[in-house]
């Protein structure tokens, strides 16, 4: 997570340290190139104040807090000059055009992602997901087809994924869950958490593992805590978009990642039964033996 974003999410900060993480977001360009005495003097807070955010946020210190700040500017410069996720493209476009567009869009995504994704965050849960019975996933809309794609993929690696909503059976896929079960709910806004909270709770009556993968911040800061969180860049309005492409892309790339950890964890025998399996599809019988 980039410490803007984090001075956004305002993950546990005292009321001081909220009006500061303001202060520096209205400032964020003078404040990259002060001196904490500087900034203290400037936003009314004392240089403990000012140090505690900066560790809050995920840097050792003032003066670490200082040089990524100016990196993040620096990316949301560059990226914001390339394209806006939201409305990558305008009316009446050429076709070339829009696909330069989606494709800095996607390569923007993809490095936002690579840099804003902990790889422990990923490994932890594509470590659980093979000794997971099944996977239930929830999802709405795009999202739900991404993971049902990911369903397909952790198949062919003996991991059961299953839709907690297929015949619309929410409470029932929560009720049966195990503790040998990850409950995925994938949710980029955060939105679909707060209607998810009664099969939350009872996932947790069950004592299933439960991963989230989502831009919000807040969405994570749960008691008790979520067991395999995955927060991802945000840069995507819930409203007001051409398409959920920059979400999806990040959203794949994670999923992706997901398995490819899993599958490395017995790459010989899952490539041997990979193949094997893909044989016995129809249509490539004939060609593959």
């Amino acid at each position: 997570m980039s410490v803007i974003e984090g001075l956004k999410a305002r993950q546990r900060f005292t009321v001081a340290e909220s009006e500061l993480a303001d202060y520096i977001l209205e400032h964020a360009d003078a404040v990259s190139h002060q001196g904490i005495a500087e900034l203290a003097a400037a936003a009314g807070k004392s240089n403990s104040t000012i140090i505690r955010l900066s560790r809050k946020v995920g840097s050792r210190g003032w003066r670490d807090f200082r040089v990524d700040l100016a990196a993040d500017l620096e990316k949301l410069r560059r990226t914001a000059a390339d394209t806006d996720p939201n409305t990558p493209f305008l009316g009446k476009s050429s076709t070339a055009s829009i696909m330069s567009s989606i494709l800095r869009l996607e390569n923007a995504a993809l490095s936002d992602c690579y840099a804003g994704v902990h790889p422990e965050s990923i490994g932890r849960l594509a470590r659980a997901a093979t000794g997971a019975r099944r996977i239930i996933y929830y999802a709405l809309g795009d999202s739900y087809a991404t993971l049902y794609a990911f369903g397909a993929l952790m198949s062919k690696i003996g991991v059961e994924c299953v839709a907690a909503d297929q015949y619309r059976l929410h409470h029932e896929a929560a009720f049966h869950a195990s503790s040998h079960d990850i409950a995925l709910i994938v949710s980029y806004s955060g939105a679909y958490l707060a209607d998810l909270a009664t099969q939350i709770a009872r996932l947790r009556v069950q004592h299933c593992k439960i991963a989230v993968i989502t831009s919000d911040a807040s969405a994570l800061d749960s008691v008790p805590p979520f067991d395999f969180p995955v927060l991802l860049p945000f840069r995507e309005n819930r409203y007001g978009k051409v398409a959920t492409f920059y979400s999806q892309t990040c959203i794949r790339f994670v999923l992706n990642c997901v398995y490819s950890v899993a599958f490395s964890q017995n790459f010989d025998v899952n490539l041997r039964d990979k193949d094997l399996i893909e044989m016995l599809e129809p249509g490539l019988t004939g060609t593959r033996f």
